[in-house]
């Protein structure tokens, strides 16, 4: 046997270029985790050291954290930072840079476009739907706005709707997840329908024909994502989806529309 070749059978095999299914699906459960668990630990936190009268009461800490609204943003934030710190080591693992293996590159104008135009033909179609079965607002956001509106921290839950939903939610599902789906045997389709119900699966809260309309939405960024190859894409649908709903949410509101909701 030649040098060459014993050096050959001796070199370390290369890095995987990107997980597949299982490992990929591992490695978002990890870093979905980590987030749970660091906020968890931080709101604990909060109230043992924050806290002067504790009282065993879910209304009791819910008036807490309204109290302590930076504190609270601040919790979620380390532990969104520590949630990526996973994903952004599984990417290390793999020898390729962040922005790369994400999507994160800039979208064409084309793109975004097609994007505009499927959000507005899916909520032209589903407001049809909703005014033919006479399909009232979710009673999840009535009660989330109007909460917001009445302590204080409506900035706050606009803030949260329209940049850290799209911002976490993109990176972890049309970034990360679509990624490593999309190079396994469920190949890009598989991952434009799965990564639609996981994304859907996140928003149970709302009734099923909301659902629906979100999981549609979900197909049309896969799609999006796919065309692309741009997450950032998507985050700024997402954004933008986001920011529009909640504006149109809010002049229903003030006009006395969803009153009885």
């Amino acid at each position: 046997m030649t040098v060459e070749a014993t050096l050959e059978r001796a070199a370390p095999s290369p890095l995987p270029q990107r997980w597949k299914f299982w490992a990929t699906t591992f490695w978002a459960v990890a870093g979905v985790a980590t987030f749970m668990v660091v906020g968890a630990v931080w709101m604990f936190a909060l109230a043992v050291f924050v806290d002067a009268e504790p009282e065993p009461s879910m209304e009791h800490y819910q008036a807490l954290l309204r109290s302590h609204q930076a504190l609270e943003a601040a919790g979620f934030g380390v532990a969104a930072v520590c949630g990526f710190g996973v994903l952004a080591l599984a990417i290390r693992l793999t020898g390729l840079g962040i922005p790369e293996y994400l999507g994160l590159i800039r979208p064409r104008a084309r793109d975004l476009g097609v994007g505009l135009v499927g959000l507005i033909t899916i909520y032209i179609v589903f407001w049809l739907i909703f005014y033919l079965v006479g399909n009232s607002p979710s009673r999840y956001a009535v009660s989330l706005y109007r909460d917001a509106l009445t302590n204080g921290s409506l900035p706050m839950l606009l803030l949260g709707i329209v940049v850290a939903a799209p911002l976490g939610e993109e990176l972890l599902i049309r970034g990360f997840l679509f990624r490593g789906w999309a190079a396994s045997w469920l190949g890009p389709a598989g991952a434009i329908v799965l990564t639609a119900l996981v994304w859907t699966f996140l928003h149970t809260q709302y009734d099923w024909l909301v659902l629906s309309q979100i999981f549609c939405i979900g197909l049309l960024y896969g799609w999006v994502r796919r065309r692309s190859g741009s997450t950032t894409a998507t985050m700024i649908l997402h954004a933008g989806q986001n920011a529009w709903s909640f504006a149109f949410f809010l002049l229903l509101d003030r006009l006395g529309l969803i009153a009885g909701a």
